[in-house]
This record gives structure tokens, C-alpha cells and sequence, in this order.
């Protein structure tokens, strides 16, 4: 899951009783200390990309029920052995044997005991545990999955509720001015070939969302950013 590279030390607690930590980036290395040793992975692959390539330690962790959540999560195509990750993490994941899981589950509206269907993954699951690190540090979502105390679980998924209902709340505002602009600037004959929208305002951690759906609606390549600082 995302973290939107923000939280770099956020490992660190899990590192220190011995687990795999794996930081990514949908574009970036994948450096995943496992032991003594370190494999840093390159994600060139389309939609292998991500996911895909961790895949291999998350699996070798006993960690599928967090991977099916990512891989739903990054929208990664369930074939081959993603499908079969998958279908194992969802079974693990049914169980909701981690207090935070479990917790967050309550807290959004997922029923385990009748099963969990990809679609409260990604529209359930996988946004609270992101709102964590697109609105400032993921720091929340990391004790929520590895905490063994169930109030304390219950106590982050709130937290989590709330951030991610926050993070709504602005990637709605930021929607609406860039479709403004957008909508002005095809008006005016610009954007024939692709959309760049800036605002310094603008939460770095939801444009990449906001940028998606101009794609969605406009069929055009995109570039939202947060500065209005000319491009190299």
C-alpha cells in the first residue's frame, strides 16, 4: 500500500523484532531487508509492477492476508500467481485474526463471516489503511496491522475513519477546481493534447488520485501538481 514515500522510518519497529519491512513506490526501487541481506527489485513491468515483485517475500512472511489487500487495493490483475496469492490471502484475511484487521473491518462496515468480496477491499479496507499516509504519516496504519491489543486496535481504526473521511473531504474540494480549470482551459482551446493543472494548495498526498480521474473523464494524458513552478 501506499504510503506516498512519506514516512521513511516508519519501519523501523517492525525491522526491529526481526520482520521483512518492504518500502515502495509505484515507480521507484523496492528494497526489502530480509536477515542480513537486502534485494532491491526495479518495478518496470506495467501492471506487474508493485505488488508483483514483492509478492515473493510478502508470500515467503505468511503475510497474504496484507498482500490481497494491496494487490486489490493497487487495482493489480488477478492472474497467475497473483491469483493464487490472492485467493489464499482472502481465506487468511476471512478469518481476521489481526486485532487491527478485525477492528477496521468493524469500523467500516465489513462483515468476515460472510465473506469479504474484492469490492470492500478496495473501497472499504484499502482506503482507511492509505488515508494514513496520503494525509500525512503512515505511522497510524503500521500500529493498527501489527498491534496485539485489541482497544488499542480499535482505538486506531476510528482514527482511521476519520483521517480517511478528511481525506475525502479534500480530494473532493481539489476535484472541483481542477475540473474548473480543465473545463476553462478546453474552453479556451488549450489542452488539445494533454492537461497540466498546478496549485500550491493542493494536498500532495490526493492529487495523484485527482490526476487519475481527469484521465478517466477527460481521456487525456495528466499533470497535477501541487507547485505552479515552471517544469524543467
Amino acid at each position: 500500500l501506499q504510503c506516498v514515500v512519506r514516512s521513511p522510518t516508519e519501519g523501523a519497529p517492525v525491522a526491529l523484532v526481526g520482520a521483512g519491512v518492504g518500502v515502495e513506490d509505484d515507480d521507484a526501487a523496492i528494497r526489502v531487508p530480509v536477515g542480513n541481506e537486502h534485494f532491491i527489485r526495479r518495478l518496470p513491468y506495467g501492471h506487474a509492477r508493485g505488488l508483483a515483485e514483492r509478492r515473493r517475500v510478502v508470500a515467503a512472511l505468511a503475510l497474504a492476508d496484507l498482500a490481497v489487500i494491496g494487490a486489490v487495493s493497487d487495482v493489480v490483475p488477478l492472474l497467475g500467481e497473483n491469483r493464487i496469492l490472492a485467493r489464499h490471502g482472502l481465506r487468511i484475511l476471512q478469518e481476521a485474526a489481526r486485532p487491527g484487521l478485525r477492528a477496521l473491518m468493524n469500523v467500516a462496515g465489513v462483515k468476515p463471516e460472510q465473506g469479504i468480496p474484492p469490492v470492500d477491499i478496495a473501497f472499504r479496507l484499502g482506503p482507511r489503511i492509505n488515508a494514513s499516509g496520503r494525509m500525512g504519516s503512515a505511522s497510524l496504519a503500521l500500529e493498527l496491522l501489527t498491534t496485539e491489543d485489541s482497544n488499542r486496535a480499535l482505538e486506531l481504526a476510528q482514527q482511521l475513519e476519520k483521517i480517511n473521511r478528511e481525506r475525502a473531504e479534500v480530494q473532493d474540494q481539489i476535484w472541483d477546481e481542477v475540473r474548473m480549470m480543465v473545463d476553462e482551459g478546453i474552453a479556451e482551446g488549450r489542452f488539445t493534447h494533454g492537461i497540466v493543472v498546478a496549485d500550491p494548495d493542493w494536498h500532495e498526498g490526493v492529487v495523484g488520485i485527482v490526476a487519475s480521474r481527469v484521465v478517466e473523464t477527460r481521456m487525456r494524458a495528466r499533470m497535477t501538481r501541487t507547485s505552479p513552478a515552471p517544469l524543467a
